[in-house]
């Protein structure tokens, strides 16, 4: 959730993949991308910002982008998400899209059919990012806690178990 919980995990020798669900703020940028976090990405001044602090510091950043499918928080338009995601592919010589992701917020909810919905618009996006940068991206997710127990379409490249994984789901 945060860049020091982040950090705190390659303090204590983590070394897998770490993704912080939400943007970075700029003075956190630099020891972020140096500790191998991948950071969220949704808006184009976060974006820019982010581009910015790299070519300063001659870094390279994985990033995933964020769209708002439904949760009402944060995330990049669903008209919005492709020219995003084409100006990091063509603007953005520091950063890297490596992973699109949203997030299904009532997944465990008893009627499916919110989270069946959202999955699908979520896909049909994803197919617009990858027609507008050329490319498929390596890691599209969606699938949390709930979705990993009852919404098997949402299995995409990853799943992120969350809460579940503390046995109290």
């Amino acid at each position: 959730a945060t860049v020091p919980e982040g950090l705190e995990l390659r303090q204590a020798g983590i070394q897998l993949p770490v993704l912080k669900f939400s943007p970075a703020f700029p003075e956190e940028m630099e020891s972020t991308v140096k500790s191998g976090i991948t950071l969220t990405v949704c808006e184009r001044a976060n974006v820019d910002m982010l581009q910015q602090v790299c070519r300063a510091a001659d870094l390279q950043a994985d990033v995933h982008l964020k769209v708002e499918t439904g949760m009402g928080r944060i995330g990049v338009s669903a008209a919005e998400a492709p020219t995003l995601a084409a100006h990091i592919e063509r603007e953005c010589p520091n950063l890297q899209l490596e992973g699109i992701f949203t997030h299904l917020p009532v997944s465990d909810d008893s009627d499916p059919a919110y989270t069946r919905a959202q999955i699908e618009l979520f896909k049909a996006i994803v197919d617009t990012i990858h027609t507008a940068i050329g490319r498929r991206v390596s890691l599209v997710h969606c699938a949390n806690s709930g979705a990993v127990l009852g919404h098997a379409p949402g299995w995409l490249d990853l799943v992120r178990p969350g809460v579940m994984v503390y046995g109290t789901y």
